[in-house]
Formats: structure tokens, sequence, C-alpha cells
């Protein structure tokens, strides 16, 4: 057949494709109809109707949710805290602690701005071998908590000794007897004392805590904490000028 006998809609295709592409022979005969299309009609394959699917998906995530709350998967943990009363003695790495009470102090600061002074009291003894202090701040090992306001507090700092004397102390000596112990907070001019506070001392291990590896060890805070749930509170009088 020659280029003007063609079908204009091959030469159209044909058009700009190198001579040799162009070799394809056209079977002029009519296809038997007994034979079956190629690959199948992908129409024509049984399928399960839409709601069935649907159902099937349902039923899946049903088992895995049914799984993963039958293992306990979506309670809350409750392994972390270690609850604990007032009164009593708590052991967190090298310290022993006993907090019985707290106080709360309206106080005013730079530009008559004022803040609520919350202090837990207690005592310390250290079972370490060398002289040290418990960490406060931000990195320190001390958290307080107004169950109603929600509001929660890192420690600012805290006192080794008898309250107002001369006699306190920076760190503590290896294997004396209990010493008087106070934590600071400072909580927000909305805090609303009330009879009771929750105050948190997070357990103590011995490893190293910098990223690099270095082999340099120290206490440092894990993830369980002792909570005085209910650390009873008492609201002094507003620190005058």
């Amino acid at each position: 057949m020659s280029e003007q006998q063609r079908p204009p809609l091959a030469a159209s295709l044909s058009a700009g494709v190198p001579r040799r592409a162009q070799l394809v022979r056209l079977d002029p005969r009519e296809v038997d109809p007994a034979w079956p299309a190629p690959g199948g009609d992908a129409d024509d394959r049984p399928r399960l109707p839409g709601v069935a699917r649907a159902g099937i998906v349902v039923l899946v995530l049903a088992v895995l949710i049914g799984g993963v709350w039958a293992l306990g998967g979506f309670k809350a943990r409750t392994d972390y805290r270690i609850v604990v009363q007032p009164g009593q003695m708590i052991e967190s790495g090298p310290y022993e602690f006993t907090f019985t009470h707290a106080t709360a102090q309206q106080v005013k600061g730079f530009d008559d701005e004022l803040s609520w002074h919350v202090v837990a009291h207690g005592t310390v003894r250290l079972n370490g071998d060398e002289s040290m202090s418990p960490r406060t701040g931000g990195g320190g090992m001390f958290l307080a908590k107004d169950p109603n306001t929600v509001e929660t507090e890192v420690s600012d700092s805290a006192e080794i000794g008898p309250a107002g004397s001369s006699e306190t102390a920076s760190v503590l000596t290896p294997g004396l007897p209990p010493v008087p112990y106070r934590v600071e907070f400072s909580f927000s001019e909305y805090y609303e004392p009330a009879d009771r506070i929750q105050f948190g001392v997070a357990k103590l291990e011995y490893g190293d805590a910098v990223i690099l590896q270095t082999g340099e060890k120290a206490w440092n805070p894990t993830e369980h904490v002792f909570i005085y749930d209910n650390l009873p509170l008492k609201v002094l009088p507003p620190e005058t000028d």
C-alpha cells in the first residue's frame, strides 16, 4: 500500500515517526468474536458492594482498636507516679526526704508586681560519699502544682538548715542526721491557695546525662516522680513593705 493509499488515521499517527517504526503490518481480517479480550475487562471482574467493603474496613479497625484496648494501650500511665503521704520518707538517689507541709505568702516585687511565695517544708539527709545538695531550677528535681488552677512551677531555690538562722548551709554533709530543708517556688498573682498543694520530687539515677556520652556521670532526674498529692498548705499574711 502506497503512502497515498494508507488510511488517514494511520498516516497521521505515523507522521514524524522513523521509517523502521512505521513497518507495522495490519491484519485486514476480522477478529474472531470467540476470542476473549486481552487481559480481560476490568469492569467485568466480580467486586464486593461498597457497603461490604466499608464494613470490612470498620471490622479491621475495630479488631485493632480492641486489641490495643485489651492490652491497656489507651490507659493513662500511672507507673511513673509514686504517690506518698505527708510525713512519709522517700529515697531519691543519695537523698532521703521527708516533707510535712507547705506555706504560701503573697509578696510584692519590682514595680509592685504581686506573686505568691510557696515553700515546701521538710527534712533531708545525704547518704552519699561527698558533700552535695539537691538540684533546683529548670533542670532540678522539684515541682509544685496547684490542684485548682493547675498552675505548675519548678523550684526557684532551696534552703538547708533552720529557717531564719545563720546556720544555713549550701551543701549537705554525708552521714549526718536529717536537717531542715525548704524548697521555694514562685506562683503568679492569679494563684489562689487552698488548703493543700501537690508537690513532686523526681527520682534520681546515677548515669551519663551528656548526649555525647563523655563518661562524666552524675545524679540525674528520671521520669519517675514521688507525688505528695495532698501536702497541707497554710496561707501566711501578705508580706509587708
